[in-house]
């Protein structure tokens, strides 16, 4: 695994070996990767797993398969709901006009 910080983005993307796709599921990555998701989320950033061109979003609440992606498509949203924040991950291209009317996107 290799975990980088896209600035631009607010993204922490996590590149996986592929003979090792699986490691960060495992103890203790799988609980630290968590902790950084949530962290980032918390500073209107996010975090990525990239097995290869596949993209998976990774929520404080679980886990979205978002399949092959650029990785400038990737939109985090944030809303208030009874008990706190909820996030979710949308697919949209950058020059989709859309973009602007997310609230709480980052991407």
């Amino acid at each position: 695994m290799v975990m980088t910080y896209a600035h631009h983005a607010r993204r922490v993307d996590i590149q996986l070996d592929p003979a090792r796709a699986d490691a960060w599921r495992t103890p203790p990555y799988y609980e630290q990767i968590k902790r950084i998701a949530e962290n980032a989320l918390r500073g209107d950033g996010f975090l990525i797993v990239w097995q290869g061109e596949v993209a998976i979003a990774v929520l404080p609440d679980r886990e979205i398969n978002l399949g092959r992606v650029s990785s400038e498509a990737v939109v985090v949203t944030r809303r208030h709901a009874e008990g706190g924040i909820l996030y979710d991950v949308a697919l949209m291209n950058p020059d989709d006009p859309r973009r602007g009317d997310v609230p709480g996107a980052n991407g």
